[in-house]
């Protein structure tokens, strides 16, 4: 592995081996699976991950949790979110070659992110999903006036996330999170989803 950019006192690594896909599938027993979580700051999608991965007992991978842990100052920046995104590739992979359901969670606002993804999924042989999580701007409006534990991102933020927002291009799951007594219907539409 060499190191790339350093950001925040933490170093991202990239793998420089023509070898690694293959050299993953045969750690990867197969059992494992990989779910994207995806939606702007204040959709719901964070709050639906954690429960989905506690369902499935599966390690749950977090942009926000990630760049709280490695930086000390958050820009939301491009190149602070390609950082982001990197390391959480890399303990994607390290979760699934160990044996262990992923749920990742993340807005995954740009096509080639998702595909980083899906290709990840790919070449291990596994179960591949995603599921997207949407709501109402009144809805996003009154969730990002609220403090969050492992989110600082605002309404400024989820402006300029939807703004460079991509439209997912292949099938998927679209969750609508306005209706918060309904939270339960929506675990159970994804577990059946990921059954399917």
């Amino acid at each position: 592995m060499r190191p790339t950019a350093p950001i925040g006192g933490a170093m991202f690594h990239k793998r420089n081996n023509d070898n690694v896909a293959e050299q993953d599938a045969i750690l990867n027993n197969g059992s494992a699976s990989l779910t994207l979580v995806c939606g702007l700051p204040g959709s719901g999608k964070s709050f639906l991950a954690r429960r989905l991965a506690r369902a499935l007992n599966a390690e749950y991978i977090s942009s926000d949790a990630v760049r709280m842990r490695v930086l000390e100052q958050r820009s939301y920046s491009a190149y602070e979110r390609n950082n982001i995104y990197s390391l959480m590739q890399k303990m994607t992979r390290d979760a699934l070659n160990s044996g262990r359901n992923v749920v990742a969670d993340a807005t995954f606002y740009r096509r080639a992110l998702r595909e980083e993804f899906r290709r990840l999924a790919g070449d291990l042989n596994i179960a591949f999903k995603l599921i997207e999580v949407r709501a109402a701007r009144p809805t996003i409006e009154r969730r990002l006036k609220r403090p969050r534990r492992t989110s600082e991102a605002d309404l400024a933020v989820h402006d300029k996330i939807a703004a460079e927002f991509e439209s997912v291009e292949f099938d998927h799951l679209v969750l609508h999170s306005d209706d918060e007594t309904r939270d339960d219907e929506r675990l159970d539409a994804a577990l059946r989803y990921l059954e399917s």
